[in-house]
C-alpha cells in the first residue's frame, strides 16, 4: 500500500477529532437560536477545547496539502471521506449521539468503497488545471452558498444549520480543488512542492489561487462553526462531507483531467451512497426528534 495513502487516512482520523473537539467545546451554545457572529466569535475564542480542535485541524490541513501534491485529488478525497465515519464512531463515544442500524449500514457501505479506492494500482494519473473549467467551478459555488445564507437566514420553516452546512461543504469542496491548483502551480514553477520548504511555502502565498483559498476556507469556517453550534455533529459532518467530496472527486475530472478506472469509479459512487444513506437517515431522526418534542 501506498505510503501516502496509509496517511491520508489517519489524517482523515484527526479532521474527525479535531471536528469532535469543536463541537464539544461548543455543547454550552445548544439550544440558544441563530448566534450573532460576533459574540460566537468571541465566546470560541476563549474556548481551550474549541481551539485544541481548530489547531489539529490546521495542522492536518497541512499534511493534506503535501499528500496533494503527490497523488490524485479524487484519490485523496474519496479517502478523506472516512472522516465521517470517524467522526460517527466518536460522537458516538463521547458526545453520546445515538447511531440507527441505518446509519451502521452506511457506515460499512463507506468502508467497502473505501477499501476499493485504497487497491487501485494507479493513485496518481491527473495532468495540468484547466484554469476555464475552474473558475466556472467557483463562480457557481459562490452564487449557490449566497442564496442558501439568504434562505437561512430568512426562511423560518427550515433547519438553518443544515443550510449552513451545505454552503461550508461547498466552500471547502472549492478549497480542496484550489490547493491543488496551487501546488501543480508551484510544482511547474520549482519542480516539486514540499511543505516543508520556504520556496515552495513563498510561492504558495504569492499565486492567485491562494487568494481564491483564503476566500473559500473562511467562508467554510464561518458556516461550518454557524451550523456546529446548533446542529449535530453526526448531521453537520455528514453534509459538509458529502457536498465537500462530491466537489473534490469529480474535479479531479472535469479540472485535473485524472483517469478514473472502473475500479475508481464504484469505489466512489460506493462511497457516496453510503454517505447518502447515513446522511438522509441522521437528517429524519433529528426530524422525528424535533416533531416529537
Amino acid at each position: 500500500m501506498n505510503l501516502y495513502i496509509l496517511l491520508t487516512l489517519l489524517c482523515s482520523f484527526l479532521f474527525a477529532v479535531g471536528a469532535v473537539l469543536c463541537k464539544y467545546g461548543m455543547k454550552s451554545l445548544e439550544g440558544q437560536g441563530h448566534p450573532n457572529v460576533l459574540k460566537l466569535a468571541w465566546f470560541l475564542v476563549r474556548n481551550k477545547t474549541w481551539f485544541l480542535g481548530v489547531i489539529l485541524s490546521l495542522c492536518t490541513n497541512a499534511a493534506v496539502l503535501q499528500i496533494q501534491a503527490a497523488l490524485d485529488l479524487s484519490i485523496v478525497h474519496s479517502l478523506l471521506t472516512t472522516t465521517y465515519i470517524f467522526t460517527l464512531l466518536l460522537g458516538y463515544l463521547f458526545l453520546n449521539e445515538e447511531l440507527s442500524g441505518v446509519q451502521w449500514l452506511g457506515t460499512s457501505t463507506v468502508i467497502l468503497g473505501t477499501t476499493a479506492i485504497i487497491l487501485i494500482d494507479q493513485p496518481v494519473t491527473g495532468g495540468a488545471t484547466n484554469v476555464d473549467n475552474l473558475m466556472w467551478l467557483s463562480g457557481v459555488s459562490l452564487v449557490l452558498i449566497s442564496i442558501l445564507v439568504v434562505i437561512a437566514r430568512n426562511c423560518q420553516s427550515i433547519n438553518y444549520e443544515i443550510a449552513y452546512a451545505l454552503s461550508a461543504g461547498i466552500a471547502f469542496g472549492n478549497c480542496q480543488v484550489f490547493v491543488k491548483a496551487s501546488t501543480n502551480m508551484i510544482t511547474d514553477q520549482v519542480g516539486s512542492f514540499s511543505v516543508l520548504s520556504l520556496q515552495s511555502l513563498s510561492e504558495f502565498l504569492h499565486i492567485w489561487p491562494s487568494l481564491a483559498l483564503l476566500v473559500f476556507s473562511i467562508t467554510g469556517f464561518l458556516c461550518m462553526h454557524i451550523s456546529f453550534s446548533q446542529g449535530k455533529v453526526s448531521i453537520c459532518v455528514a453534509l459538509l462531507v458529502v457536498i465537500s467530496r462530491t466537489i473534490s472527486t469529480s474535479s479531479g475530472y472535469y479540472v485535473y483531467g485524472e483517469h478514473f478506472s472502473a475500479m475508481k469509479i464504484i469505489g466512489i459512487m460506493v462511497i457516496l451512497a453510503g454517505l447518502s444513506v447515513i446522511t438522509l437517515s441522521s437528517v429524519k431522526k433529528e426530524n422525528a426528534v424535533i416533531n416529537t418534542a
